[in-house]
């Protein structure tokens, strides 16, 4: 039986648990840092402490081992980074930045028109719910979802990268179907506008086109 993944916001109490994860973290993956391991190996308590609450920090635990961890904004509980430690459901998608930055600067790609940026992220999440409803959520379903959504969307015709995380989120932590599904189909129509709002500002085309 798969262990279910919770979302919990990291206090200054939690210094440690921060500490110890940022590190495994830059040993693991250097690269994906702008700080090195030598540099932070040696903060001090206090410097640590500061450090959590600088920003919102969450943990995403499944049994007692941290299992991701996500940061975002300032010190205060403040827009999605509020409504996630309220609800206790990913407000936040971190796939859908993607999907504004292909919008934005890649608009006359397939990958960046209305059919795909919705249809991608809908069908993904859906083979998410899927995989968690067959073996339970974790890392085994948040890799299953991931190649069948990436597979479903190369035969559908609607080939949208950024959407194979969605698969993933879903698969990995088994979210409210109905409120993922509100939110996500919400913010796809939101990029979607920002995309053709900005294309007229700038007088280009967006979308190339709908479906």
């Amino acid at each position: 039986m798969s262990v279910p993944v919770r979302l919990r916001r990291l206090d200054e109490e939690d210094w440690a648990t921060y500490r110890r994860v940022r590190l495994e973290a830059l040993r693991e993956a250097p690269y994906a840092f702008g700080s090195t391991l030598a540099g932070e190996r040696d903060r001090t308590e206090a410097e640590w402490r500061r450090a959590v609450t600088s920003r919102v920090r969450f943990v995403a635990e499944s049994g007692s081992a941290v299992v991701g961890t996500a940061s975002g904004g300032d010190g205060e509980s403040t827009g999605v980074a509020a409504l996630t430690a309220l609800t206790r459901e990913p407000w936040l998608i971190p796939p859908l930045a993607a999907s504004m930055a292909l919008i934005a600067a890649g608009r006359a790609l397939p990958l960046a028109q209305p059919r795909n940026v919705l249809g991608g992220h809908v069908v993904s999440a859906l083979i998410g719910f899927t995989a968690v409803a067959v073996i339970g959520a974790g890392g085994w379903a948040a890799a299953l979802a991931g190649a069948c959504a990436l597979a479903a969307m190369l035969v559908l015709r609607m080939s949208h990268s950024p959407a194979v995380g969605t698969a993933v989120i879903v698969g990995a932590t088994a979210p409210s179907v109905l409120q993922f599904m509100e939110l996500l189909v919400l913010a796809g129509i939101i990029l979607v506008a920002f995309g053709v709002i900005g294309a007229q500002l700038e007088g280009k085309k967006y979308p190339v086109y709908w479906w």
